[in-house]
């Protein structure tokens, strides 16, 4: 299970921020707030508990996955890690993960790229409200396939071995 928080970076989608998780068998629901709303540190881990644990253990109800993150501070604090630890089935801590771990994982180097080229689609006005563009994600999100997914899945061999071969350092000047 791929999990991941749409970038706040992301200049498309400065003001929200989401989360999902991606695997062979299919996608989680796609969470959002604010960011504004972020500024508690406990965010993460309710996100994590309310959110989309239960979507993987819907997508997984033997409990038979592991939770894999990006390096986002969020996911390198300490709650958070302990929190993965004590309440999935195995995870990559972040001690195990490169600085680079974006390269590696299917939302930050195919999904998350696809989702605001479908938001925007035809749109030539912004969204009066963030809420509308919250809605918005969250349908479009339902618009990206399970083949779309799989096929950024398939690329996740490629893009580990050379990673491996830069000895954990950046990538993605061979895929561009």
């Amino acid at each position: 299970m791929f999990a991941s928080i749409l970038s706040p970076q992301k200049s498309v989608f400065e003001e929200v921020d989401g989360y999902a998780g991606v695997s062979w068998i299919g996608k989680t629901e796609f969470f959002s707030s604010t960011l504004k709303r972020l500024k508690s540190t406990r965010k993460p881990t309710l996100t994590l508990k309310t959110s989309l644990l239960p979507e993987c253990r819907r997508l997984y109800p033997n409990n038979d996955f592991v939770f894999l993150q990006d390096s986002a501070p969020s996911h390198r604090a300490k709650a958070t890690q302990n929190f993965l630890r004590d309440n999935t089935p195995d995870f990559i801590s972040s001690q195990e993960w490169t600085p680079h771990s974006l390269y590696l994982n299917p939302l930050d180097y195919s999904v998350w790229d696809i989702l605001p080229e479908l938001v925007y689609e035809g749109r030539r006005e912004p969204f009066a409200y963030l809420k509308d563009l919250q809605n918005v994600i969250r349908d479009k999100w339902h618009d990206i396939d399970d083949q779309t997914v799989r096929k950024a899945i398939l690329h996740w061999k490629r893009r580990l071995a050379a990673m491996a071969k830069q000895n954990g350092g950046p990538i993605q000047h061979i895929f561009c």
